[in-house]
């Protein structure tokens, strides 16, 4: 059963994205970022992480799905049930006796263990093998199955074979700028770092398919930014547009959260967001579209354009 992934993989979309030299399903390693990237271009991707593991003394197979596409599954469940607990199938909580609100020890087979209240029994007539197994946040999935955070199994996606094809391509990203003195961060679709350097010369990144942030920044604003889709190589050049001067610098612990507003106090829809370390290094930065945004870093400054 181990080799054999359609007993496993739902028919979610019209393709399933797996790492093609993994032995299976459970050892394949997908980034999530190219979930975001698809998503960015208007694809659906939904990543998933599949655990084998026992769950109170039987074999099961441990589902781990985003809370915001639970609806694709067909489950009778809600986002808000899935981010408090576990939800056991059906059919497996009448073989174990288990009921709501009782308590389920599941090991994987990477042979970590955790202890999870149940806090939903579904039935899906859409996907009969949830009947018969456990369905948990991705990222408690993710933890059962010693994966980082940016890593999912597989990625479910609805695209045609043309995008599919591109998908394990990398490309290159061409910079021309004259703009010396800044420096350039390049951020992909979930807002990690993926290259910060030095001052700007004429360069090219090679990256993989996906959706990008390109941002030049000083030390004391960003001066130039775009968003960048790399499905081909492409060439930008970095122009020295005006971008609006930062508007408040605050300090923040790890934990606290970061209001912005406008000097009349309503609150700022769009912006940047910028992390700087101690020693003026700029250590994170991300485009803003909400008014909250909680500060995860150690002290730092942060920088609102």
């Amino acid at each position: 059963m181990y080799y054999l992934p359609q007993l496993f993989l739902l028919n979610i979309g019209n393709a399933t994205i797996k790492k093609g030299g993994s032995i299976s399903i459970f050892t394949s390693w997908v980034p999530i970022s190219l979930a975001y990237s698809l998503r960015d271009i208007g694809i659906t991707a939904i990543p998933e992480v599949i655990v084998p593991s026992i769950v109170n003394g039987t074999p099961v197979i441990v589902r781990g799905i985003e809370p915001g596409y639970i609806s694709y599954y067909g489950i009778n469940a809600t986002q808000t049930e899935l981010s408090r607990g576990a939800l056991v199938g059906r059919e497996l909580a009448k073989e174990l006796h288990i009921e709501v609100g009782d308590e389920i020890v599941i090991t994987s087979f990477k042979g970590i263990t955790n202890n999870v209240t149940v806090i939903g029994i579904i039935n899906s007539i859409k996907y009969p093998q949830l009947n018969y197994e456990v369905v948990m946040n991705i990222t408690m999935a993710q933890h059962l199955n010693s994966l980082p955070t940016p890593i999912v199994n597989v990625i479910y996606v609805n695209a045609s074979n043309e995008l599919i094809s591109r998908v394990n391509q990398v490309y290159g990203l061409r910079i021309i700028t004259n703009m010396t003195s800044d420096y350039l961060a390049v951020l992909d679709s979930m807002n990690h770092t993926v290259f910060n350097g030095p001052p700007l010369t004429n360069m090219t990144i090679a990256l993989p398919f996906g959706a990008y942030y390109a941002i030049a920044y000083n030390k004391s604003a960003i001066t130039w930014s775009s968003q960048v889709i790399l499905t081909e190589n492409v060439t930008i050049q970095v122009m020295s547009v005006s971008v609006p001067r930062f508007i408040n610098v605050a300090h923040a612990l790890p934990g606290e959260w970061i209001i912005v507003e406008w000097p009349n106090g309503s609150l700022v829809s769009d912006y940047y967001l910028l992390i700087y370390y101690g020693n003026g290094s700029l250590a994170y930065s991300t485009v803003g579209g909400v008014a909250l945004r909680q500060c995860r870093c150690q002290e730092v400054c942060i920088e609102l354009s």
